[in-house]
């Protein structure tokens, strides 16, 4: 029986050739952009044509592992700050991850540059024994008209404001802000979000946010300034309806923390919104009687329950 012979593949390869150098530009690119922000500027030594390729990737990812041990706060903004100065092209994403230094001079800058370089995805994570970070928005910043993603961690913006960062990103999608204190009301005007993720402490919420699918809201006061600020206990709008009554698409919904007791707060007079799309709710809670029934009011309001999660605590402080 004839048996096929396997074919032999010839593949001439000219050492002299510098196949590194003359990679086409766009393999470069797919290159670059697999690898850490550190090993991309060493590719800079590679040879002439590579000593600026790196210069126009997108994504600016500074982590722990970047800096590494023993780095200074000042250090780490010379850095961020030649990287900045030195890149060519549109900036799409940019990360910034510090246990040890808050930058707090140098946050603003920042942000104002990435304003004007196409940035859609944000990401500020901190977690400085300080707690919260000063973010001083410079004047002339006029915010994010791309940015679709939006963390933000252990910070304080005085002046500027929360509120108006946010209405300053008109396609704004996903926001996620933990570790921040808001004195006075706390308030979210995003048209396009669909996630949103809230731990802090604020005296007041105003979600305005009409495409919200998915929203975690943690109350994490350090005092109990909210108790005596909140416009609910003045008679005013109740609070479950201004800080829930504008979500008339939400899918998933959380509550933790204070925030059960925060929505009880005021008399619920008006008629209360229905969540037809609501399917799936968690909810922290003590067993205390007005928690309990600002919790029912909201389960009677969501006539399509799916999953419900109830996690309970047996005291109460208040």
């Amino acid at each position: 029986m004839d048996r096929t012979q396997p074919q032999k593949i010839s593949v001439n390869i000219d050492l002299n050739h510098d196949y590194i150098t003359n990679l086409p530009a766009d393999l470069k690119e797919k290159i670059l952009v697999k690898l850490p922000l550190k090993e991309v500027v060493k590719t800079r030594i590679l040879s002439s044509k590579w000593i600026d390729s790196w210069t126009l990737i997108p994504n600016l990812v500074f982590e722990e592992i970047f800096f590494g041990e023993n780095w200074t706060e000042s250090g780490v903004i010379k850095v961020v700050d030649q990287v900045l100065l030195l890149h060519q092209g549109p900036i799409e994403k940019f990360t910034l991850v510090s246990s040890e230094h808050a930058c707090n001079e140098a946050i603003g800058r920042w942000m104002l540059i990435l304003s004007r370089n196409g940035i859609r995805d944000l990401k500020l994570k901190f977690h400085d024994k300080k707690r919260c970070n000063i973010i001083n928005v410079p004047r002339f910043f006029n915010g994010f008209p791309l940015l679709r993603t939006l963390h933000l961690s252990y910070f304080h913006m005085p002046g500027f404001g929360i509120e108006k960062l946010v209405s300053c990103c008109p396609l704004l999608d996903d926001l996620s802000l933990c570790c921040f204190v808001q004195q006075g009301c706390l308030r979210i005007l995003a048209p396009n979000l669909t996630s949103l993720n809230i731990c802090g402490d604020f005296h007041d919420i105003c979600l305005e946010t009409p495409k919200l699918a998915s929203g975690s809201i943690y109350l994490i006061p350090f005092t109990e300034d909210y108790q005596e600020f909140s416009l609910g206990i003045r008679g005013k709008e109740s609070n479950f309806t201004r800080a829930l009554g504008r979500l008339p698409n939400i899918q998933k919904l959380e509550i933790c923390g204070d925030f059960i007791f925060y929505l009880a707060m005021g008399s619920i007079s008006e008629k209360l919104p229905v969540f037809n799309h609501l399917t799936e709710i968690y909810v922290q809670l003590c067993v205390a009687p007005v928690e309990i029934a600002i919790a029912l009011c909201l389960f009677q309001n969501a006539p399509n329950i799916k999953m419900l999660h109830i996690e309970v605590y047996y005291f109460s402080t208040f």
